[in-house]
């Protein structure tokens, strides 16, 4: 493997790594877009530290792709209608605040950003 993709490679690792860290800590899904040839690393890497992964492929741009990790089985059904979700409404801001684990000051804030905007 040339040497800068060897370094790419050990980067990727590396944050999936900390990514699994935050999912076993409790976060319930975490999620890291990476070079299509690196999704078996991240996925291997996050089985390493007992997280399970999802990936999806990116149909128009196929050399990126998007690997969800998660602890718990039931999210894969979440991170997958998640996908459904398209506009900036309020409740899909709250639903992918809570998914991704972000505090409810912080979606709170979102939500009202997006109220006031107009964008519900």
């Amino acid at each position: 493997m040339h040497l800068a993709n060897e370094s790419q490679r050990a980067s990727v690792e590396t944050e999936a790594q900390l990514y699994c860290e935050m999912v076993n800590a409790g976060k319930p899904v975490a999620s890291m877009q990476v070079p299509s040839p690196f999704a078996a690393n991240v996925e291997m890497r996050c089985n390493a530290e007992e997280c399970l992964t999802f990936t999806d492929y990116c149909e128009t741009a196929p050399e990126w792709c998007v690997v969800f990790i998660y602890k718990e089985p039931f999210m894969l059904d979440v991170i997958k209608h998640s996908g459904q979700m398209t506009d900036a409404s309020p409740l899909e801001i709250w639903f992918k605040g809570c998914m991704y684990g972000y505090p409810l000051a912080a979606i709170k804030e979102m939500v009202e950003q997006t109220v006031a905007q107009g964008k519900n």
